[in-house]
């Protein structure tokens, strides 16, 4: 099923699948990192792989627009989250998922959506997945942003730390982005088998 909903993304939206592949290996490494819980990483790895599933319901036309979005437009955008529960709510084997994929663009200060849910109040999973999600918006060439260079979108996510960001996950990303440096000399996707 997992499978399926991944087809039909990529059918609707190919950037969006590989931008939840990478959301989906960063928070992998992330999870791992902040604990041997099994079962949260398998959650962590498979609510990445397709937090972004509710952009189904969204027109191409809108997620590909170049130019900056009007009220109407980030309204559609935000509720994203809430279809894609929506959608792993009825996916049987795939409800365990719902409740990270609804809370991704929540914000550690309170500030997100869709609930406005802080601190510990929003699921780990999501958390997660919120700082892995930043990263490759930042470091991607999209329509509708600069591209940032890694170090720079690792500075943008240390100043949100605290605000956007759980501390615990932005210093477990940063000691796994530290220790790729080392070891492979570079941090991306690509260094990782």
């Amino acid at each position: 099923m997992l499978k399926r909903l991944q087809s039909l993304i990529h059918q609707h939206h190919p950037d969006t699948l590989a931008h939840s592949r990478r959301v989906s290996l960063y928070a992998s490494m992330i999870a791992g990192s902040i604990c041997n819980d099994s079962e949260m990483q398998d959650r962590t790895v498979r609510s990445a792989a397709i937090h972004d599933i509710g952009k189904l319901y969204i027109p191409a036309e809108i997620l590909n627009k170049p130019r900056e979005l009007d009220t109407r437009e980030r309204v559609m955008i935000c509720s994203h989250a809430h279809s894609g529960y929506n959608i792993l709510n009825q996916a049987g084997g795939l409800k365990v998922l719902a409740e990270p994929v609804l809370h991704h663009h929540e914000r550690f200060d309170g500030s997100g959506y869709p609930f406005g849910l802080s601190g510990q109040s929003i699921p780990l999973e999501s958390r997660i997945i919120s700082v892995a999600d930043t990263f490759d918006a930042l470091t991607s060439e999209r329509n509708y942003n600069t591209q940032m260079s890694q170090g720079e979108a690792l500075a943008e996510i240390t100043y949100q730390s605290g605000k956007m960001f759980d501390p615990e996950v932005v210093y477990h990303f940063h000691m796994i982005v530290k220790e790729m440096m080392r070891t492979h000399g570079v941090f991306n996707h690509l260094a990782v088998h």
